[in-house]
């Protein structure tokens, strides 16, 4: 299982402090995907939420982009980080 772990604005939005992904079972077999295909089916789980916006990503503690061509398999962790004011 990937473990999605949800931060600030994003844990209040998804009621939350993680998600577990099994890559396999979620994407047809595959053992790896691209973190932003992961994201894009976390975004399914939480329409209309908009848990991203402006977020940071972290796959195994390294900062990635959004678009990043990563690729994401079970036993990572993938960390969502909302903007934070204060």
């Amino acid at each position: 299982m990937v473990r999605v772990l949800y931060f600030a604005s994003a844990r209040d939005l998804t009621g939350k402090d993680y998600d577990d992904v099994d890559i396999a079972k979620t994407f047809e077999g595959r053992s790896t995907v691209p973190l932003n295909m992961l994201l894009e089916y976390i975004e399914k789980l939480y329409t209309g939420k908009n848990i991203f916006q402006s977020a940071l990503f972290a796959v195994n503690d390294e900062y990635r982009d959004r678009a990043s061509n990563v690729g994401v398999k079970n036993s990572d962790n993938v960390v969502i980080v909302p903007p934070v004011s204060g």
